[in-house]
């Protein structure tokens, strides 16, 4: 016990440059208060590395009194929890070296455009044409950390016009909804005039986020093909945020509701409703801002491959795969009534998919 109180102790007599407004979230992104002298890099990583190793000592509930002390999330598994504070400590340390605060990355965009489409589809998709029946999108201010506006229009499908059961249930669109809406083209037209509303690609800089490869490299793609349009090149390039999560948190790479359940947050809204998803995405992207995560393009589309328009979507059950740092605390959880979509596998969560996957060109 003693040396616990020694390890806290010494973290806390190491914590400088408290932040004064945690609602802010750029005083999690940014130094907030000029340090008394600029140290040397040598200097600078000698503390940071006291700093982490005093951290690797705390317990779970020793690392949410700290967060908590300096007005930052206190939400997530233990591992998370370590790399939330790390990085706190590493931006104040980052900020008293001149040489590593013009190394610092920062993301290099003003805002990012979260997208979750969902398509027809069936129980056996083989050989299926999935179409783009909802086109759902939901904006980030990065400077904030805050959604900011919605863009969501559903789409009439041309080749399989009529929903299957199948699809319906599973996305809970209705079949009135796409007979009344506008045609693919039509509604691309109109996600770009909202993106030209935003001075998107215009004034300010954005990036497409998705969960995983899927919304873009397929569905994007397979629509294009079959509306007989050109493939915009903003989305020739995305954010895959299943690999940002993965690697800033050095997690297993996880599908979306493991994501939120790592990080303590549930789900909001209907699962496999493209904006609800979209919106949920872009809560995880806003906690990975929050915590120092730095977006770049993770993932693009080869320019010479043509996918088949039969490339089919295939959702077979899986297996979960868990994160050993969060079991215990899941397994705490009472069981709750499933909700609507809930055992409905995400795509990409089988060995075809991940083959497909697995040609994308990461950078």
């Amino acid at each position: 016990m003693m040396e616990v109180e020694r390890t806290i102790s010494a973290l806390q007599s190491l914590d400088i440059n408290k932040p004064t407004s945690p609602e802010d979230c750029r005083k999690h992104t940014t130094s907030q208060s000029s340090p008394p002298r600029q140290l040397s890099e040598e200097e600078v990583l000698h503390e940071l590395s006291r700093i982490n190793g005093a951290i690797n000592k705390m317990t779970e509930e020793e690392l949410q009194k700290q967060l908590k002390s300096l007005g930052l999330n206190t939400g997530g598994v233990k591992e998370i929890l370590k790399k939330r504070l790390k990085n706190y400590h590493r931006r104040q340390r980052v900020s008293q070296s001149k040489r590593l605060r013009r190394e610092d990355e920062k993301t290099p965009f003003d805002y990012l455009v979260v997208i979750d489409y969902e398509a027809t589809c069936g129980q056996n998709n083989d050989n299926y044409v999935h179409e783009i029946i909802e086109f759902p999108a939901v904006l980030i201010d990065v400077r904030t950390c805050a959604m900011i506006d919605t863009f969501q229009m559903f789409c009439r499908p041309k080749l399989n016009p009529r929903l299957t059961k199948f699809c319906k249930e599973l996305t809970g669109i209705t079949q009135s909804q796409v007979d009344e809406a506008k045609d693919f083209r039509d509604v691309f037209s109109d996600f770009i005039q909202w993106m030209k509303s935003k001075d998107l690609g215009v004034r300010h800089r954005f990036a497409i986020v998705t969960d995983g490869p899927w919304d873009m490299a397929r569905f994007l793609k397979i629509q294009t093909d079959v509306s007989e349009m050109q493939f915009p090149s903003w989305a020739k390039k995305w954010i895959n945020l299943r690999k940002c999560y993965s690697s800033f948190y050095n997690m297993r790479r996880l599908p979306l509701r493991e994501m939120l359940d790592e990080l303590d947050m549930e789900f909001q809204g209907r699962p496999h409703s493209g904006l609800d998803d979209a919106r949920n995405i872009a809560a995880i992207a806003i906690c990975l801002l929050q915590d120092g995560c730095v977006f770049k393009h993770n993932e693009f589309l080869h320019e010479h491959r043509n996918l088949s328009l039969s490339s089919p979507v295939v959702r077979q059950a899986h297996r979960p795969v868990r994160s050993q740092s969060g079991r215990s605390r899941r397994q705490t959880k009472k069981k709750e009534k499933s909700p609507p979509g809930e055992h409905i596998a995400q795509e990409g969560e089988n060995l075809d998919d991940l083959l497909f996957f697995a040609k994308l060109q990461a950078k």
